[in-house]
């Protein structure tokens, strides 16, 4: 654990000093480290904790001091003849008490608190698991959107500069006048298109990128250097197809075969439901306590008082009525544990929905994937091929700008394809139970 946050705090110091290559999981570990969802969760889970031990201590024996000081207007004296006068009551009256109780019967609802209390503590401390497991996942897809929009700014530039060099080209070919205004109109107008479609992907950069930094605790104003998406070359003319993994069609159908934290924090939520819900009924119990005092008069407290004297007993009380607080009490304990029944039954159902959607996602991203790299290399070569053809006339200036802007949205195209299939396949992983994210990249 130390050396995990060690890790966190050396990689938060690095990249706050200067830009540093972020690797998915450095990514990942700085955010476990700075989170601060994941310390609220955890100081929620030691909270739970402290209220067992609250119960525990409320079974041991209970311990009382006491003194009184009392001071009457006047002593109360009696004269019996032969005896002289004898002292009833003292002026003032010194007296102090050690007393030791221990609850017997309220043991019972002692027992089932701490019952409720641990299975309450339980749920805690696999919301804390859960938040961990929630920023984590978050982390890993933030950092590839980040990544997507960070390739998707560098297609941009390129485009932008190659708008601009065929702005050149073809103001040149029209001083020539072997170009028409409305050609050289449109090209320009292609260009200008190009640049607020890169202002536009910087904004949503940054954006996102600020998002990750939150996520990672770093400053706004540190930086991150983003390598490139694997698969993808840095100038993006390299297309590689990563080896992905394949469904084995096992998805469970059964609740209790899955790993999810939130099914099993709704099942702890309804074992405490359960418990609280017994508790309730316990209130109806007399209460038994056994007690032993020892009592102290530090002044003479008169004739018939002993200075100092011994007692011990039980006392039994049993409230009748209370006006139908205990009833209402049982009644709400009752409806929140059909409450937690519900909300187990539906957290299972949706759990199994969810893996499933999730499998039919990742499937549907590779299979788009696939389509992505063909669309690519047509795309590509089309645009060669017309490139060569514009030099030498074959074909207009509108075929080739649309070659351009086909190249430019397939390899696009081709980034938020890569950039699915990994977000896809972490969200299966996670709807499936695990508890770090797995890039397939």
């Amino acid at each position: 654990m130390l050396a995990r946050l060690f890790t966190g705090f050396a990689l938060f110091l690095s990249l706050g000093a200067s830009a540093t290559e972020l690797t998915l999981d450095d990514a990942v570990q700085a955010a476990l480290t700075n989170s601060r969802q994941i310390k609220i969760a955890g100081i929620g889970s030691t909270l739970a904790r402290t209220s067992i031990w609250r119960d525990v201590a409320m079974m041991s024996p209970q311990l009382a001091l006491g003194w009184g000081l009392t001071q009457y207007d006047s002593a109360f004296k009696n004269d019996i003849p032969g005896m002289g006068s004898i002292v009833i009551r003292p002026e003032q009256l010194s007296a102090g008490y050690i007393q030791a109780t221990q609850p017997l019967t309220p043991l019972v609802g002692l027992i089932q608190k701490i019952r409720a209390d641990y299975s309450s503590s339980q749920a805690a401390a696999l919301t804390h698991e859960k938040a961990r497991v929630d920023i984590a996942f978050a982390a890993a897809t933030t950092y590839r959107l980040v990544q997507q929009l960070a390739a998707f700014n560098q297609i941009a530039i390129e485009r932008v500069k190659l708008s601009d060099r065929r702005d050149e080209e073809t103001s040149a070919i029209f001083e020539a006048g072997r170009l028409s205004e409305t050609d050289l109109l449109r090209v320009r107008m292609r260009s200008g298109e190009a640049k607020v479609a890169a202002a536009n992907l910087k904004a949503q950069y940054e954006s996102t990128l600020a998002q990750l930094q939150n996520l990672l605790g770093m400053d706004l104003e540190d930086s991150i250097e983003m390598p490139p998406i694997p698969g993808m070359s840095q100038d993006n003319a390299t297309f590689v197809v990563p080896k992905l993994p394949e469904l084995d069609g096992s998805q469970t159908t059964e609740p209790s075969n899955l790993q999810r934290l939130d099914i099993r924090i709704a099942r702890y939520q309804q074992e405490a439901s359960s418990r609280t819900n017994v508790l309730s009924m316990a209130s109806f119990l007399p209460v038994l306590n056994a007690f032993g005092r020892f009592d102290k008069n530090f002044a003479d407290a008169g004739a018939f008082v002993p200075p100092q004297y011994y007692s011990f007993g039980l006392t039994l009380t049993w409230n009748v009525w209370d006006g139908g607080a205990r009833f209402i009490d049982m009644r709400a304990s009752s409806l929140m544990l059909a409450k937690a029944n519900l909300e187990m039954v539906e957290t299972s159902r949706l759990a199994i929905i969810d893996q499933r959607k999730k499998a039919l996602e990742f499937q549907a991203a590779k299979e788009a994937l696939a389509v992505q790299k063909i669309t690519i290399e047509q795309a590509n070569q089309a645009y060669e091929g017309n490139n060569e053809r514009f030099k030498l006339g074959g074909i207009t200036v509108t075929d080739l700008l649309q070659s351009e802007l086909e190249m430019n949205n397939a390899k696009m195209s081709w980034a938020e394809a890569l950039i699915n299939v990994d977000i896809k396949h972490m969200a299966l992983e996670q709807a499936e139970g695990a508890k770090r994210p797995t890039s397939i990249l």
